[in-house]
């Protein structure tokens, strides 16, 4: 069945196509994923990592140095009374 050498070489050159088109996506793939790690001006994921980076570093340095002090608004508190209710014994009478 397989000993015919048109068989043979058809199932050869699909599994070198096969096998290219893999290592084709593969590398396209790996080369599309490393860009979002380079920076490029604002886009990429590595230029927004920077920016949340500096972001939070100003943050705590605004923290650290007690700059910031939120304005709390306090309300008159209102007392609300609660009437506890007794405590109802369960019956042994049937």
């Amino acid at each position: 069945m397989l000993t015919n050498p048109e068989i043979i070489a058809a199932l050869f050159a699909g599994a070198v196509s096969v096998l290219g088109a893999f290592f084709a996506f593969s590398k396209w793939m790996i080369t599309k994923f490393l860009s979002e790690l380079k920076p490029n001006s604002g886009s990429s994921i590595k230029d927004q990592v920077t920016r949340l980076e500096k972001r939070v570093d100003d943050i705590y340095t605004i923290l650290a140095e007690n700059q910031y002090r939120p304005k709390v608004k306090r309300k008159e508190s209102k007392m609300i009374s609660v009437e506890l209710l007794p405590e109802v014994q369960p019956s042994l009478e049937d």
